[in-house]
């Protein structure tokens, strides 16, 4: 077997983001190369009768090595070798440094966010809780109830879900930080033993190179180093305790199994390798079979082929479509583009391309043995009916419903991304939401098909050619045509409200052309339908006209738009010409998707030239047109996220900012929304308002203000204790097992 060179073993584990923080090997590699060619070892001629390399001045070996030894110490390349290694050794403390005083800020969060969750759960989730942020205060006032009533907003929430799955719902947030941030220490244990080894590798082979002895006196240096003295094992298990006890009750192996990163790794065989193969093989296998059967029976025949031929084409399109985002992974995956982070998934549970792969070949099995009962079924009986076309997309639908299986975490995701695009205008916008979008931009026919199968199946008209859904909503066939659009247009304002970037409104004008051309694409086939037709009508001659323009400027802006924005391309500090610096895929494939992609986006022109005048089956060139725009948003994909996870790693950006479940007061106790940024989480809804009146008392037991129906503290580090007592009365703490009510003293315990 071949074994990996270090070098290769380096690349392929270091964390993708910080992989220009990683010790520069490769350069290290090449110093050390250049010694070896100025000092080369002397090959000694071991032959056992003649040496005929021996020196002139009868010098020893030993004093030839010294003296070889002697010149390498004080050679240029050595210095220049040895001031690499150690502005390497200054780079990776550095960066540990500051990763590590991110995380430890993390932590800090994580404390006030705990004692906030505590006293929310006394509470029974009845008053609004907010954790404080500052370590000081905290050791005074550990979290802040305040007792005011509800807004409407939050009584109305409060009302629709209840309050303990409010109370479920921060847990679970909560667990998520806990979560990441044991992630966020995990990756820096792994890079700082990565490092320490790439730096013992480095050493030893320049011993092995030079013939000096550096590695024990640097590898002394590396050692003492702060990057290894940092005692991120004991964290790791202080918060390993924590989630244990705190979240999980005391199971330390449910807690593990939610904590630890499984390893991502190819496997040899899987069955979903397996299924893989065998789906593709008998997809391969039935199209040809139906393509055959279609050429050389009566199907034509039918006066519902069209209606067939639209409908069995919307439900495959969809599952083609996820076939494609399979092989992107799969894509993203051998090239180390994080999408597991872009797209925010779960590194400890999401669906990997095998298991999409291996759903979509399921399921374009199921449609294959479909369009078979389709085209049978009039062996069977008289009547040609669409009942195979309803069971498949019934069959779809609950597949995709359940909520089980293998795509479990795919379907959810994808159903609470759908949500996020709906709700666009109102909530901030993710990567994933306009990527989803994106998607949809490029699968417009595929909903519309959708709104065909529904119309028909409640029209129940089956015995025509479909015009009656086809040609008569025309209106609600073009609203749904620029619902993709209108929704990227939404979600580009929504940047520009919370970025105030002008880059957003520049993206927003290329979806709202894409708009324009829908609208007089629709108004220009309503003319050729009344009988008004280009060339003949002037009416129809300037809706064509409008609608090439149209296109045309469209075709242009996002022509532009894809190569130098999306994926960055024709850049100043390009290495190639057209590209940009820093390229993952080798850099042909970037030339031939520049190509691609603007044929593709020309692939619109057939269906003036073609389709228009009805010199081809308008159905048939419309799916070929739909499928060449698929195939461009599939090869899109590949350097749209390749442009963002080198945007992640210019940034060192490895982590997701997850928000906190509760808001943050300081000791005034006014609202600090400063890590409700990007807290767009419906469970976080309910207390986001700023109201009056907390419940606060110090740690002597004075009453700070409000209305003081509960007490909260955490005396000195100890329990957080929290009472209920009449309404209008002072309840503050003088110990953990006193409380002094009204002002007179009594040695009874407080309920707690």
């Amino acid at each position: 077997t071949h074994s990996m060179k270090f070098g290769e073993h380096l690349f392929n584990n270091a964390i993708p983001e910080w992989r220009a923080a990683y010790v520069d090997y490769k350069r290290l590699k090449k110093l050390l190369k250049a010694i070896g060619r100025r000092f080369p070892k002397p090959v000694r001629d071991l032959h056992p009768m003649v040496a005929t390399d021996v020196p002139a001045d009868f010098r020893t070996a030993k004093e030839e090595e010294d003296d070889r030894l002697t010149e390498i110490q004080s050679s240029e390349e050595e210095k220049i070798f040895l001031t690499e290694l150690n502005d390497e050794l200054t780079k990776i403390n550095n960066f540990f440094k500051e990763q590590l005083e991110q995380a430890l800020k993390t932590e800090e969060d994580l404390e006030a966010q705990l004692a906030a969750l505590y006293v929310a759960h006394q509470t029974k989730g009845t008053h609004t809780v907010v954790a404080v942020r500052d370590r000081m205060s905290r050791t005074r006032t550990r979290a802040v109830v305040r007792s005011s009533p509800k807004t409407r907003w939050q009584s109305l929430l409060a009302a629709l879900r209840g309050e303990s799955f409010l109370l479920q719902s921060r847990t679970k947030q909560l667990e998520k930080v806990f979560k990441e941030y044991y992630r966020h220490l995990d990756m820096l244990k792994a890079y700082r033993d990565l490092n320490n080894t790439a730096f013992y590798k480095i050493l030893k082979k320049h011993d092995k190179v030079t013939g000096l002895s550096l590695s024990p006196s640097f590898m002394e240096e590396v050692n003492k180093a702060s990057f290894m003295t940092s005692k991120l094992e004991k964290e790791i298990r202080r918060i390993e305790q924590i989630f244990t006890e705190r979240l999980e009750h005391g199971n330390r192996r449910r807690a593990m199994q939610k904590l630890r990163v499984p390893e991502d790794a190819f496997h040899l065989f899987s069955w979903d390798t397996f299924f893989v193969g065998a789906w593709a093989t008998f997809f391969m296998y039935c199209m040809l079979i139906i393509v055959i059967i279609a050429f050389h029976s009566n199907v034509n025949a039918y006066q519902d082929h069209r209606v067939m031929f639209a409908m069995y084409r919307g439900l495959l399109y969809p599952l083609i479509m996820i076939s494609f985002v399979s092989v992107n992974m799969y894509i993203w995956r051998k090239y180390h583009v994080n999408y597991v982070l872009i797209f925010g998934l779960d590194h400890r549970n999401h669906t990997n391309f095998l298991q999409m792969l291996n759903s979509a070949g399921l399921l374009i099995v199921l449609w294959c043995l479909s369009v078979y009962l389709y085209i049978f079924q009039g062996y069977l009986s008289t009547n040609v009916s669409p009942w195979s076309a309803l069971a498949l997309f019934c069959a779809l639908f609950i597949y995709w419903a359940k909520p089980w299986g293998s795509m479990r975490a795919a379907r959810h995701w994808l159903a609470k991304v759908i949500g996020r695009i709906l709700a666009a205008p109102f909530i901030p916008v993710r990567f994933e939401d306009f990527w989803l979008a994106d998607q949809f931009n490029s699968m417009t026919l595929v909903l519309l098909d959708l709104e065909f199968i529904i119309c028909m199946f409640i029209m129940g008209n089956y015995n025509s050619d479909g015009s009656h859904c086809r040609g008569h909503p025309r209106a609600l066939r073009a609203i749904i045509a620029a619902l993709p659009p209108w929704w990227r247009l939404q979600q580009c304002l929504r940047r520009y409200r919370d970025t105030g970037k002008y880059h957003h409104l520049h993206n927003g004008l290329k979806y709202t052309s894409s708009i324009v051309v829908v609208v007089f694409s629709q108004l220009a086939s309503v003319a050729k339908d009344s009988g008004r037709i280009a060339g003949e009508s002037p009416t129809a001659t300037a809706l064509f006209v409008l609608w090439i323009l149209s296109a045309l400027v469209n075709t242009g802006y996002a022509t532009f738009w894809d190569l130098t924005k999306d994926w960055g391309l024709f850049a100043k500090d390009a290495k190639y010409p057209l590209l940009r610096k820093d390229l993952l895929y080798p850099k042909t494939v970037y030339y031939i998707a520049m190509v691609n992609n603007v044929m593709f986006r020309l692939s619109w022109t057939l269906s003036i030239s073609v389709g228009y005048f009805d010199f081809f089956f308008s159905d048939g060139l419309v799916a070929v047109i739909a499928f060449f725009e698929m195939f461009r948003r599939f090869c899109w994909n590949f350097f749209r996220l390749e442009n963002e996870h080198l945007n992640n790693c210019g940034e060192f950006r490895a982590v997701r900012l997850i928000p906190m479940p509760f808001e943050y007061a300081p000791a005034d106790g006014t609202a600090d929304y400063s890590n409700d940024a990007d807290d767009d989480d419906d469970d976080q809804d309910l207390e986001n308002e700023v109201v009056e009146g907390e419940n606060e008392v110090d740690i002597n037991g004075n009453s700070v203000k409000g209305d003081h129906n509960i007490c909260d503290n955490l005396v000195n580090g100890g329990s957080l204790l929290a009472w209920e007592v009449e309404p209008n009365s002072d309840c503050f703490l003088l110990d953990e097992n006193t409380c002094h009510r009204d002002n007179i003293q009594d040695n009874n315990v407080c309920e707690e």
